[in-house]
């Protein structure tokens, strides 16, 4: 049975030794522990919301993290509210909504973390290319990518010069900015050498400013890039090529300039990652479920922010950060597998919570690519919690993590010799033994359909629990079975 220490021994609640919850008896699992990821599987119903994840998220509250919750259902953000003011946190919580309460300007957002560098740059087309691609998946024009092809990478190019462009040539970079530079590309080699063109083209006019503002000899060397790429290599493009990458850009910079993604993030700022690091929780109340594409590029924005500002807290800051993202199948990204791989260092606790590994599998593409992705973000979660489930991949994928062991198989036989009727003796009775070694599964895939799920009467359920490096006290092995009360 899983139970709360709500009042750590020791001084320091932050300290990596510091125990957020006991598991069973005498099983700690501590801040340091959560630094290492957790990954939380279980079918609809299993339980796995209000059972461990509910008393993770819980402890996390209690020992004054800081974080950013991701919703993909409806009513998530009312069950972070209760979470919140039952660890006495109330006044910690800031909704995101599109109420018009919250606005977060994250061009301005990227350029104040970094200055007007190209380390900011490089981020702002990270942050893009993301948004592409999980725009792309919400409307079904593709499952996903899991590599970058010849397509990604000229988007990404094509991305990185209209942003340079405006950050060199103007005060501040705005969605509108970088539309207009797009609209006045040249169509052809022709086009870019005439005089006339040149006149009147915007590009040209920024090039002009940039080169006079400009004095270092790293930016005037990128600048010269930009210049090459706008005047002589995009022109030569075959056309339908140069409409793809466009197209790409063009489409996800138009959903920001409108609607509610442009009252959320194209205006002024008043909530940024960077409170989390004075202890807010901020939960973003776009779920998926309802608003869709929507939702998923406002969810996506602020987790690559709160990412990239994680990277770069300032020494000194040293309280406890999480990312909680429940349904991580339908917010999961392959820039999440690079934040995950560094993110203990930057004293973050990532909690992926989702179904299946198919989803995850479906999210990112099926293709060989697309499961390496996601096997490499899994990896990277040291816990891995497994609730009822009824998905084979999941629960064949979870035998294997656990392992095999020795298992020996004993068998015996006995034969009567045919009766001889002329003996006076009862016929010999013969015995064989035999012995056969195989290497079974320790938890066969079957054992996860049997888990007990949540819900009344008990309002428990029952998970398997694998700890990478670690042998259990209360089993003696790498994984536990254990009972969580639910929570809500």
């Amino acid at each position: 049975m899983l139970r709360l220490r709500r009042k750590p021994k020791i001084s320091d609640p932050w300290s990596y030794e510091s125990p957020l919850i006991t598991i069973g008896q005498d099983d700690g699992f501590t801040v340091g522990n959560a630094y290492e990821n957790i990954a939380i599987f279980g079918g609809v119903g299993s339980g796995k919301t209000s059972g461990s994840a509910y008393h993770l998220s819980l402890a996390m509250l209690q020992a004054g993290f800081g974080g950013l919750v991701l919703t993909a259902k409806q009513g998530e953000a009312q069950r972070w509210r209760r979470l919140a003011e039952l660890a006495g946190r109330g006044q910690d919580l800031i909704v995101v909504a599109d109420n018009g309460e919250q606005q977060f300007n994250f061009l301005d957002y990227q350029f104040e973390l970094q200055g007007r560098s190209g380390a900011a740059i490089e981020n702002l087309v990270v942050t893009l290319d993301a948004l592409m691609q999980v725009a792309e998946r919400a409307t079904g024009m593709k499952p996903g990518r899991g590599q970058e092809s010849f397509w990604e990478q000229g988007i990404r190019k094509y991305a990185r010069a209209v942003i340079s462009l405006v950050v060199f040539a103007t005060e501040g970079i705005t969605v509108a900015h970088m539309l207009e530079v797009m609209r006045s590309v040249p169509r052809s080699l022709a086009q870019a050498q005439d005089a006339k063109w040149q006149k009147q083209s915007l590009v040209c006019k920024l090039i002009a400013i940039a080169r006079n503002r400009l004095v270092d000899e790293s930016s005037r060397h990128d600048l010269e890039q930009v210049e090459s790429f706008f005047l002589y290599e995009f022109p030569a493009i075959a056309e339908r090529t140069r409409s793809v990458f466009e197209a790409g850009l063009f489409g996800i910079l138009d959903l920001l300039s409108r609607g509610t993604l442009h009252w959320l993030f194209g205006r002024g700022t008043t909530v940024t990652p960077a409170d989390c690091l004075a202890g807010k929780i901020l939960v973003i109340d776009l779920p998926v479920a309802t608003r869709q594409a929507i939702g998923l590029i406002a969810q996506t924005l602020f987790k690559l922010s709160f990412q990239q500002m994680s990277q770069q807290r300032p020494a000194g800051e040293d309280r406890p950060l999480f990312l909680m993202a429940d349904e991580f199948q339908e917010l999961v990204t392959v820039h999440d597998f690079r934040f995950a791989s560094v993110s203990r260092e930057s004293k973050v606790v990532n909690c992926f919570i989702t179904q299946s590994i198919a989803s995850l599998y479906s999210a990112l593409g099926a293709d060989e690519s697309g499961k390496a992705a996601v096997d490499a973000i899994l990896g990277l979660a040291s816990l891995k919690v497994f609730h009822s489930n009824a998905c084979p991949i999941t629960n064949q994928w979870a035998s294997e993590l656990i392992g095999r062991r020795r298992t020996r198989l004993f068998s015996s036989s006995m034969n009567l010799e045919p009766r001889n009727p002329f003996s006076l003796f009862e016929p010999e009775q013969k015995y064989t033994t035999g012995m056969n070694e195989s290497f079974e599964y320790a938890v066969m895939p079957h054992h996860f359909t049997r888990l007990q799920k949540g819900g009344p009467p008990h309002m428990q359920t029952e998970a398997i629990l694998f700890g990478g490096g670690r042998r259990w006290h209360g089993s003696g092995e790498t994984y536990i079975k254990t009972t969580f009360n639910q929570g809500f």
